[in-house]
């Protein structure tokens, strides 16, 4: 008899001491915060080309998985994982001909899955051979276009470039005769098929504020 009520107490405290730690956890998962984390536009990101892409095989539909060089960190957080994986996609393939036409492979990357299951938009900025190329962590648009640094540069550069378009304005004006005559004349030489190998750096670029709840 003694022995029964050793067991019963005994399983009691037990079911007691699981459904206090039980409830413990819920109130302190209730009691922790969100951190809101601010992923802004233009953050660029480095991925690598995961397997090898050329116009010559590629098909619109196609996956092209990337792999993330470097991780994405925000205030101090790891969003991002160095290693992760993401498919862009195929759009559009164009082989190579036999006229002096190139191959093409047009592909993007529309969104990042975020680690709360939110996504951001992006886009594919720029591919080039090789895993070493360097990406910015922000893209500047203005020092894209004007291939300067810093703003009193573009101020530098007005005077070299209006003598440029004065010496140049002559040309612009001849340049339709010249296509014409161009296309024209025909072309026998093959033309090559875009190639890109495994490793290559992908530059990726946020292209809105997204804000993460972590």
């Amino acid at each position: 008899m003694i022995r029964k009520l050793l067991v019963i107490t005994l399983t009691l405290s037990l079911l007691a001491s699981q459904a206090a730690a039980q409830q413990a956890g819920q109130q302190a998962q209730s009691g922790t915060k969100q951190r809101k984390l601010k992923l802004h536009r233009h953050t660029g990101l480095k991925f690598n080309l995961v397997q090898p892409l050329s116009s010559a095989t590629a098909k619109p539909g196609d996956d092209v998985p990337l792999k993330l060089a470097n991780p994405l960190v925000i205030d101090g957080v790891t969003v991002l994982q160095a290693g992760e994986v993401v498919s862009a996609k195929v759009v559009k393939v164009r082989k190579a001909r036999s006229s002096c036409k190139n191959g093409e492979v047009e592909w993007k990357l529309d969104n990042l899955a975020m680690p709360d299951s939110t996504l951001v938009q992006t886009s594919i900025k720029f591919a080039a051979p090789g895993p070493d190329v360097k990406v910015p962590a922000r893209f500047v648009p203005w020092k894209e276009a004007l291939g300067v640094d810093n703003w009193w540069e573009a101020i530098l550069l007005v005077p070299e470039y209006a003598l440029i378009a004065i010496v140049y304005a002559p040309l612009l004006a001849l340049a339709p005769l010249l296509l014409l005559a161009y296309a024209g004349s025909g072309c026998s030489v093959p033309g090559s098929e875009f190639q890109l190998p495994a490793g290559s750096t992908v530059a990726v670029e946020i292209k809105e504020n997204h804000t993460i709840h972590y």
